[in-house]
């Protein structure tokens, strides 16, 4: 997986998900079981699974304290499992991680929250990704699969942050 690829897919891995106390064992099976699943089942499948692990009581919604112990587990179970992640992925998650960060999980749901109730959907998540029945990897290399106008018109001016993942000329 190039660095660009892997970025977007941290990117993405980080928006659907800093608690005080991670739970790096939940999350490090959680990986196990996504990661696998993610490589051979379609991205509508792949995006179920990661959903309903951050949607963690059960009401189809995602909150910004449910994305923010999951940030918190991905950022402390990065942090060990690192040196044994391949360096894309590394720079992958931290990339995306610093996205999050800089933007700010509420400003970002705010941007996606087209209801307006403080929660995201699965359709507001998805809203400028076109999941289908291809394998997640296949949609991140295709630059149709993303709406790149939107996502910076989300980001506003910090738009910017998205260059480094975006295909060349979009």
């Amino acid at each position: 997986m190039s660095a660009r690829r892997a970025s977007v897919a941290g990117l993405l891995l980080a928006l659907v998900t800093h608690a005080a106390a991670a739970d790096t064992v939940g999350f490090d099976r959680f990986v196990r079981y996504l990661g696998p699943l993610c490589n051979e089942a379609a991205s509508t499948l792949c995006f179920e699974a990661a959903f309903a692990h951050v949607d963690s009581d059960g009401d189809r919604t995602l909150t910004v304290a449910e994305l923010e112990r999951v940030r918190g587990d991905l950022r402390a179970w990065s942090s060990e499992a690192g040196p044994s992640l391949p360096p894309a992925e590394r720079n992958g998650i931290a990339l995306g991680l610093w996205v999050v960060d800089t933007v700010g999980l509420a400003p970002l749901v705010a941007a996606y929250d087209v209801d307006g109730d403080g929660r995201l959907t699965p359709a507001e998540m998805t809203a400028d990704v076109r999941l289908d029945d291809r394998r997640l990897a296949a949609v991140v290399r295709d630059p149709d699969s993303v709406d790149w106008a939107s996502l910076r018109q989300r980001f506003g001016l910090l738009a910017g942050l998205l260059d480094p993942l975006a295909p060349p000329g979009r």
